[in-house]
């Protein structure tokens, strides 16, 4: 099995502030682990990196319960896959122009 490559920003500090993000979080949390592996199969991310983070952590105030979290974090592409993206990137064009579309007018 060929090993994963994650970007290099995405680790437990920056889940930790992901999560603070939330009201119900924002008194504090300590990330105590987590996890990365693709969300999608090989072959299935085309305009981005889809990854599931699965998070560990305690709020600040109750140490003695464990939460666990399973984040989707869309990530851009690694060099070698924007490459591809950069050859179709006429076609893909409007499937970026709806996810953003979909993402303001739906989902917030």
């Amino acid at each position: 099995m060929e090993k994963q490559h994650f970007p290099e920003w995405l680790t437990g500090d920056f889940l930790k502030s992901c999560l603070e993000s939330d009201e119900e979080n924002s008194e504090g949390i300590t990330v105590t682990s987590h996890t990365l592996e693709p969300a999608v199969p090989p072959g299935n991310n085309y305009g981005s990196n889809m990854i599931r983070a699965n998070v560990q952590y305690k709020k600040h105030g109750d140490s003695a319960t464990e939460h666990t979290i399973s984040l989707i974090v869309k990530a851009p592409l690694s060099p070698e896959d924007s490459v591809f993206a950069e050859h179709f990137k006429d076609s893909l064009k409007p499937i970026y122009e709806n996810e953003t579309k979909y993402y303001c007018e739906f989902i917030s």
